[in-house]
């Protein structure tokens, strides 16, 4: 599928062009589902850390007024027995608050279920990041699956890990996917 774009946000497959910008979106510690240094120390990394091996397809968000990119949505873990994969977001500090990595996300999630044959879409989320996303429940396709207690250690403190999970019915039907649709159509229009 090509590109998908709202009056503010273009969703696109990455290209090596854009490596700069995803090694910094991983790196900068205020960005979404930051990756640390794996040395401990500050700096980028040369290559993407291993868990970024278990991706099937990344897809950045750039803002349509300047063509930078401001995030980006990663699908792996995919199960296709089972009908699930697994998403994240990651969008730059600049923009929290503004709804362009929101948008971007919705925008992955119209791509991967026209794009993939799953029946779910999930996420996880620190329970720290759960403040960027504090009515995503509110979200007519959207379902808490679960809380993985102190599943993780953020600066030696254990943290919970928020599961979320989009099913393709629940996308399908929901109205926030049919304001969606009406956002592209203006975006393509504009184009």
């Amino acid at each position: 599928m090509t590109a998908i774009r709202t009056p503010r946000v273009v969703l696109r497959a990455a290209r090596a062009a854009d490596e700069a910008a995803l090694v910094g979106l991983l790196t900068d510690p205020a960005a979404l589902g930051a990756v640390p240094d794996p040395t401990g120390g500050p700096g980028a990394i040369s290559r993407p850390p291993p868990v970024w091996q278990q991706t099937l397809a990344i897809q950045v968000v750039e803002r349509v007024a300047t063509g930078e990119v401001i995030g980006a949505c990663r699908l792996y873990d995919v199960d296709p027995r089972a009908g699930i994969g697994w998403f994240d977001v990651h969008g730059a500090p600049a923009v929290h608050g503004r709804g362009h990595a929101f948008e971007g996300c919705l925008l992955f999630l119209e791509w991967g279920f026209r794009t993939w044959d799953l029946r779910w879409l999930c996420v996880h989320t620190l329970r720290t990041n759960l403040l960027q996303f504090a009515s995503i429940e509110s979200l007519d396709c959207v379902q808490h699956l679960g809380t993985l207690r102190e599943r993780v250690i953020v600066d030696g403190v254990p943290e919970d890990v928020d599961v979320f999970g989009v099913s393709r019915e629940a996308w399908y039907a929901g109205t926030l996917r049919r304001r969606l649709l009406a956002t592209i159509a203006r975006g393509s229009a504009g184009a």
